[in-house]
């Protein structure tokens, strides 16, 4: 590990420096982690989240709020579908920030971490898969987070502020590593949790990607139940899934 700073400078700023203290000037030097100056009209930053508010009765300023000191480069977000909990996955931590969204045109704060790699390079369009158990707790699912291993790792976050590790799962039905796809919810209540196979029969060996696998949420570490799909032409494969109570909607890459 480094021990001396590091202070990069233009070739002006660094000539001027040397020579001043060749001379045997005093120099000091400040670093800081912005430059000042007023921003350009209608400068937008990279950082952070902006809000904005859909009711017809917001307009003009009130319509979004800013955050950019929320957080800066994030690799994905995503927002609970049961309560107003928003994860927020930051790869060069290696952790997963959970913030309370209950009045984001107020305030925003965060509330705990998950220590867990994630990564923004992924088929999934959901990393995140929140629901109560049957126990009525709440428990958050990290759907491959590092987009490496086919892992679903489960945690207790009844209390967002102390995420605690519950089990994961090896979902090796189709591939070992690589190939997992969806996972969203179904059923009666959400109870049950479908998943899709991004791996098809042209790229991998066998028929992957033919079938939905069901998790029940009650017992998510029972084998899955397998819904096979003959319909599907070679080479293609269950892209997405949509779920209610009693109906799913499954989209089929180029398959029909």
């Amino acid at each position: 590990r480094g021990t001396r700073p590091v202070l990069f400078v233009s070739k002006a700023e660094g000539d001027a420096l040397f020579g001043s203290i060749a001379s045997g000037a005093a120099v000091r030097v400040v670093v800081g982690p912005t430059v000042g100056g007023a921003p350009t009209a209608g400068f937008m930053p990279g950082s952070g989240i902006t809000v904005h508010g859909m009711s017809p009765e917001l307009s003009g300023a009130a319509a979004k709020k800013s955050y950019p000191g929320l957080f800066l480069t994030a690799g994905w977000v995503e927002a609970s579908d049961e309560r107003d909990v928003l994860f927020v996955c930051f790869p060069s931590l290696s952790e997963i920030r959970l913030y309370d969204i209950s009045n984001p045109m107020v305030d925003i704060t965060r509330l705990g971490r998950i220590e867990a790699a994630c990564s923004r390079d992924s088929h999934h369009d959901y990393r995140i898969l929140d629901y109560k158990d049957k126990d009525g707790r709440y428990t958050t699912i990290l759907v491959d987070p590092a987009d490496k291993g086919n892992k679903l790792y489960y945690y207790d976050t009844q209390d967002p502020s102390r995420p605690t590790a519950l089990f994961s799962i090896h979902a090796n039905w189709e591939a070992g590593e690589d190939g997992l796809g969806q996972m969203r919810p179904g059923g009666p209540g959400g109870r049950y949790h479908f998943i899709t196979w991004h791996c098809s029969s042209i790229y991998c060996e066998g028929k992957q990607g033919d079938a939905l696998y069901i998790l029940d949420s009650k017992a998510p570490q029972d084998s899955p139940k397998v819904i096979d799909l003959p319909m599907l032409s070679q080479g293609s494969f269950s892209r997405d899934v949509a779920c209610d109570d009693g109906v799913c909607l499954v989209s089929l890459a180029w398959g029909g």
